[in-house]
């Protein structure tokens, strides 16, 4: 397995665990929407980039209430 698949399968498990959308991880972790569908079409990123990636995988941490959140911004 190659380090852009490895990289791929631990962000597709992260957005699965986490409930975030892959457009979300995206614009959170590297202000780039687009960057899960680019990784998924067979696109690869800079050394520095993977670290940053994990880096903010391993940092992450889930909103204290989301339904809070949610309500909030349908009010």
């Amino acid at each position: 397995m190659s380090e852009r698949q490895k990289l791929l399968q631990d962000i597709e498990s992260f957005i699965d665990k986490s409930g975030l959308a892959a457009s979300r991880f995206g614009l959170l972790a590297m202000n780039d929407p687009a960057l899960v569908k680019r990784l998924r079409a067979g696109g690869d990123v800079r050394t520095e980039t993977a670290q940053k990636l994990r880096d903010f995988m391993r940092g992450w941490k889930p909103p204290a209430n989301p339904k809070r959140r949610a309500e909030a911004r349908a009010a």
